[in-house]
């Protein structure tokens, strides 16, 4: 890796790490709200990532909040757009770092993209 590619990948972890650990903002619930997508969102993650997102937060491992977290974190990673297991990544770091509780079997689903780097 060169200086360039090591010091933007340290920047992009420092976004995950200073992320504000309580609620900002109140958030509608997402059982009574629909989130959609900016176009620059919609470019980044394709409708495999954004699925995977949804089954995520209709299944109570993502919150409003954390959700808007993983979403920011995906579009300050570089390259074009994200494949699901890069998606994967940055929702396990975001989740780890936020100290959410998760399952075994999520944090091993999430943690099983062998082939899995953030672009560069």
């Amino acid at each position: 890796f060169d200086d360039s590619d090591i010091s933007e990948a340290l920047h992009w972890l420092a976004g995950v790490l200073l992320a504000p650990h309580g609620v900002p903002q109140k958030l509608p619930d997402s059982r009574t709200s629909f989130r959609a997508f900016a176009p620059r969102e919609l470019a980044k993650l394709d409708a495999e990532c954004r699925g995977f997102l949804l089954t995520l937060e209709q299944s109570g491992i993502l919150g409003p909040q954390t959700r808007e977290l993983v979403i920011e974190r995906s579009l300050a990673a570089t390259g074009d757009s994200l494949t699901p297991d890069q998606l994967k990544l940055i929702v396990l770091m975001v989740l780890w770092n936020q100290q959410m509780p998760t399952s075994r079997l999520v944090a091993e689903d999430l943690f099983s993209a062998p082939h899995a780097r953030l672009p560069n």
